[in-house]
């Protein structure tokens, strides 16, 4: 059951309070669970419930983590997991579930040879309004520093819930602009996957009319009505990229946030619009079946611009109203010296969907671009 109206609570309740549902396992962050309204809303919901508590410690889903949760999960054989949090603990609630009882978990997820095979119910309820995790058919595990992607229909959470008030009693003012720049990066990207369609495009258009209307307002002043707002555009975009995927600024992003601590929304920004001018650029050598230049044409006209310089411009405005950084030397001085990590971390999923191939001779001049 999907919840995306404005008030849930009531239908919140009633998925909890199922009958079938009698041990109930929540999975959230360690700070944020505490710091914003979740125990409180969570506690109130299971109160006739036996309940058991698994806190992510770690900034991203990272294996060791996906591993105790396992055990977690086969120690207290939950009929629920309540997945309540950002797209990391959102992550780790569906591959744990979905891959309990795999052995060699690390190969079977490096060599994507795993099978899923889920052992309960997931009702996820986002508490950032950005990755779309609540609906995505995919998830991320980080082994060492090199992300991998779990997919898979049954990856999916079952139930889902908007709570604003969780997404705008969120007080990191960093992971808000940074969740916030992953809804648009994954709207727009997912128009220029290869297996972008018709259903994925209208999704992404419903996301892209949703941010651009609320961004600012919700950046700048966080109301319930700005929240739920922007919390459905993250939706739209999580429905439009379990269809299409993302393409290479994606692709790029991962080793931005394993080596170097930045935010996963913030990383993509970084090579947003060059790779998108790039694409542009070499419209001539799209590979998927429809027309590039009328994709573009498209994108231009949803965000209201007339061509490719505008947009650049259009995102740079974007960017400055996140308050985002944009030059690689001013988030890290380091980063300029180690693009050959950056590179050969690149992930090879996500850079197959471009449109156009790009090699990474052409990414290693757009990081020196915005060295």
């Amino acid at each position: 059951m999907e919840l995306i109206n404005k008030y849930n609570k009531q239908d919140l309740r009633e998925i909890i309070n199922f009958s079938k549902y009698k041990k109930v396992l929540i999975v959230s962050g360690t700070n944020s669970y505490f710091s914003s309204k979740a125990k409180k809303i969570i506690s109130n919901f299971t109160k006739n419930k036996k309940t058991s508590l698994f806190l992510k410690k770690k900034k991203v889903p990272d294996f060791d983590e996906l591993q105790d949760l396992i055990k977690e999960i086969n120690i207290f054989h939950p009929n629920l997991i309540i997945s309540i949090g950002g797209g990391a603990v959102l992550d780790l609630s569906k591959v744990a579930n979905s891959l309990h009882k795999e052995i060699q978990l690390k190969n079977k997820i490096k060599s994507n040879s795993y099978k899923l095979n889920n052992f309960c119910d997931i009702l996820a309820i986002p508490m950032t309004a950005g990755t779309g995790a609540e609906v995505t058919t995919n998830a991320v595990i980080y082994i060492g520093n090199i992300k991998y992607s779990v997919e898979g229909n049954l990856i999916r959470p079952k139930h889902m819930a908007l709570l604003p008030e969780l997404i705008i009693t969120n007080k990191k003012k960093d992971i808000i602009s940074s969740s916030a720049f992953d809804c648009f990066a994954q709207s727009i990207e997912s128009m220029f996957s290869k297996k972008s369609n018709n259903a994925s495009l209208i999704f992404t258009q419903k996301s892209i009319k949703l941010f651009l209307d609320n961004y600012e307002k919700f950046i700048n002043t966080k109301t319930y009505n700005s929240g739920y707002l922007m919390s459905l555009a993250s939706y739209y975009s999580g429905k439009a990229i379990s269809i299409s995927k993302t393409i290479a600024p994606h692709a790029v992003s991962y080793p931005f946030t394993s080596h170097f601590n930045v935010n996963h929304g913030h990383a993509v920004s970084l090579t947003f619009e060059e790779i998108l001018k790039f694409n542009y650029k070499n419209k001539h050598n799209s590979e998927p079946n429809y027309d590039l230049k009328k994709r573009y044409d498209m994108m231009f006209k949803f965000l209201s611009v007339n061509n490719i310089f505008e947009f650049e411009k259009k995102i740079k405005i974007i960017k400055k109203d996140l308050k985002l950084k944009t030059k690689l030397s001013d988030i890290n001085s380091k980063i300029p010296q180690k693009f050959d990590i950056i590179l050969k971390e690149i992930n090879s999923q996500r850079l197959k969907n471009n449109p156009v191939k790009i090699e990474k001779k052409d990414l290693l001049n757009i990081l020196k671009k915005i060295s």
